[in-house]
């Protein structure tokens, strides 16, 4: 039986053959089979987004997250680091529990300026950020500027995300 990529599948490339397994960092036992792409995409990021990159309250990082190496997975720590960090957990956790609505919504309920939202919720559906938010056209529904209305839901590495960060703050 062919196995079918998870990233690929939730990003709408629906039938791409996975070629690896990813085993997530976040003590799960998740297993998610994967295309080369997504492979070394959640291998960069997903430790960032889980948090399962050196964490704690005290220490060298003082509660960020951080990183013991460099390169990517320093690119990584910086990413989620600060109040775009905060925010875009802040999305993630929401768009889980509400789900999907558009960036203002969010913004509204969240009590931020939607100028600080719309910019996180963008950044979560691309691939430099592990693409845990997808953006899904509302059919039928139009702007006041009458452009195409979207809204954003989670992936499953989304979801994994999310779930990830509850476990950590409990």
């Amino acid at each position: 039986m062919t196995r079918y990529c998870e990233g690929c599948t939730h990003s709408g490339l629906l039938r791409v053959p996975a070629t690896k397994e990813y085993h997530w960092p976040d003590g799960s036992g998740d297993v998610s089979p994967c295309c080369q792409m997504h492979f070394d995409q959640w291998s960069r990021n997903a430790p960032g987004v889980l948090g399962t990159q050196a964490v704690g309250q005290g220490g060298p990082y003082r509660g960020e997250t951080g990183s013991k190496g460099g390169g990517d997975s320093a690119e990584a720590a910086k990413r989620w680091n600060g109040k775009a960090g905060d925010l875009r957990r802040k999305v993630l956790v929401h768009v889980a529990e509400h789900g999907a609505q558009g960036a203002d919504d969010i913004a509204a309920t969240l009590g931020e300026h939607f100028l600080d939202i719309r910019p996180r919720c963008s950044e979560l559906t691309k691939e430099a950020f592990g693409e845990l938010l997808q953006r899904v056209r509302l059919e039928g529904v139009r702007t006041a500027r009458n452009a195409p209305a979207w809204a954003y839901g989670l992936t499953a590495a989304g979801k994994r995300a999310v779930d990830a960060l509850k476990a950590r703050a409990a």
